[in-house]
């Protein structure tokens, strides 16, 4: 069987789903936590590097946009400033709208 088709319709590969699923939990867990692990970057990058469909490209992008938002926007000076209970809370929103993706 292809990897980018499960038999369901779906052009979302069960390896890539597992993956994903994988990256958006540890995002979630780094924006919990206040924190970015070496080894998380790593994963995110190989996860990126891979190729992918044109759905699960789709997809990645939206993860790698996550990535950046947290990294870019959070204010790491100041943990409970008010930009980052914002930025949080949607971020959490996508990575909830990905993990919709990824099971449909």
């Amino acid at each position: 069987m292809d990897r980018s088709e499960n038999g369901n319709g779906s052009n979302l590969g069960n390896d890539f789903k597992e993956d994903a699923l994988f990256i958006v939990d540890s995002l979630e867990i780094c924006i919990d936590k206040f924190g970015f692990s070496e080894e998380l970057r790593e994963e995110i990058n190989a996860f990126s590097e891979q190729n992918h469909s044109k759905q699960e490209e789709e997809i990645e992008k939206k993860i790698a946009s996550i990535y950046m938002e947290f990294l870019g926007k959070t204010n790491f000076k100041n943990k409970n400033a008010a930009t980052n209970k914002e930025l949080f809370s949607q971020l959490k929103k996508e990575i909830d709208e990905v993990r919709n993706l990824v099971a449909e």
